[in-house]
């Protein structure tokens, strides 16, 4: 089945929400953004979360000490990397538990998808000023391109239960990623948009055979 993320959680209704919906995994964002969270709010947004809901945490050039710290007080599966990252941080944290984040304007940088040392690797438009939750979509030869080096890959960007079932089928990623798509506002979920949103990559998985 194709993986659900939902990200910029900020509450526990909302983490509780994503969850009952059959979510995989939800972010919980710590750089600046409308959607950030506090490591030190952390226990109180996630303490209903099923094990196998994965909570990762989405950083922007943070330290090294600063992500292992965060991961170790907030108890996070896996790390998602929006910045300038080098591999030498995917190798230091543990590959497998690293998404790191390519943002995509052409097909020269789709090498950086193929070298990534991280176990999966989510692709998104390249939006001046804009380190993800742009709302925009990414184009559908580049992100065919980034699923065609066979890569795991995610993909982000202007995704909404609307359009999922669509891109899921068109492109059969290994997961997908929402975050403005599922909102009421920024960083309050509407959690109708968020069942509505899984059971479009559901209907999907089972019209192309996947379920």
């Amino acid at each position: 089945m194709t993986r659900i993320k939902v990200c910029g959680i900020t509450n526990r209704e909302d983490a509780n929400a994503a969850a009952a919906a059959g979510v995989d995994a939800i972010g919980l964002i710590f750089a600046e953004s409308p959607r950030r969270v506090d490591p030190s709010d952390v226990d109180g947004i996630t303490p209903d979360i099923p094990f196998f809901v994965a909570t990762v945490g989405v950083f922007v050039n943070a330290r090294l000490a600063e992500l292992l710290g965060t991961i170790s007080t907030c108890g996070l599966n896996a790390v998602q990397l929006h910045g300038d990252e080098d591999e030498e941080a995917i190798h230091a944290l543990g590959p497998k538990r690293v998404i790191r984040a390519v943002r995509l304007a052409s097909p020269d940088q789709i090498g950086l998808v193929a070298r990534s040392a991280a176990s999966l690797v989510l692709v998104e438009p390249l939006v001046a000023g804009v380190r993800g939750g742009s709302g925009q979509r990414l184009d559908d030869k580049l992100a065919r391109a980034a699923i065609a080096t066979g890569r795991p890959i995610m993909l982000a960007g202007g995704l909404s239960p609307e359009n999922v079932h669509d891109a899921v089928v068109r492109l059969r990623p290994y997961a997908v990623d929402v975050g403005s798509g599922v909102e009421a506002t920024p960083g309050r979920k509407d959690h109708g948009k968020i069942r509505d949103f899984v059971a479009a990559v559901r209907e999907a998985d089972r019209a192309v055979g996947i379920a």
